[in-house]
This record gives structure tokens, sequence and C-alpha cells, in this order.
């Protein structure tokens, strides 16, 4: 699951542990801001919030985060339907809410 941690960090323990907690945290704010956004239908603060949150995606290899984050950019950019950015968007989280999980439960 961490190969492209790893690799990112040469291996170092600390280091990775450091990027973990780092995007356990970031990443249980922007939950957080997603679903207030989605709550007010703000679909410009979603496309913000993703945008902002897919260069750790690719840090930690989380390829099917960082295409769906692509897929809601493009969604809420040009707003083809609002129930498609909406349904996109609880994916989104529900996804993001399981990697936070994972990563808590991970032993270096």
């Amino acid at each position: 699951m961490l190969d492209k941690l790893r690799t990112t960090t040469g291996g170092d323990k600390e280091q990775m542990q450091r990027h973990i907690d780092s995007y356990i945290g970031s990443m249980t704010g922007r939950v957080n801001t997603l679903k207030n956004a989605l709550e007010e239908e703000s679909y410009h603060d979603i496309g913000q919030v993703v945008k902002n949150a897919k260069y750790q995606f690719e840090t930690f290899g989380f390829d099917d985060l960082w295409k769906l984050a692509n897929h809601i950019e493009r969604s809420v950019n040009k707003l083809y339907s609002k129930e498609m950015a909406r349904e996109h968007t609880l994916d989104f989280i529900k996804d993001l809410e399981e990697s936070i999980d994972k990563l808590e439960k991970m032993k270096l």
C-alpha cells in the first residue's frame, strides 16, 4: 500500500510517519470541508479542496483517489449536473475516509 511513499522517502520510517500523520490531519480537515461544501452546494469550493489534495494522493500512490479527484474537478468546473457532482463527491468522501482509516491502523 505504501510502496510509492517508501520510494519517495527512501524507506525512512520517521519520514514516512510524518507524511502519514500529515495526510491524516489534512485529509480529515478536507473531509469536513467537503461535507460542508456539499451541504451548501458550493461546487467551486469542492473543486478547490479536491485540487489541493491531489498531490498527496500522488505521494502515497493512491491512484484511484487521484483519478476520482480529477473526475470531480472536471465535473464541478463544468458542472454537468449537480446530481453527478454530488454523487462523485460522496464517493470521494467515502474513499477518503477509508484511506484515513487504513493509515491510522497501519504500523510501520
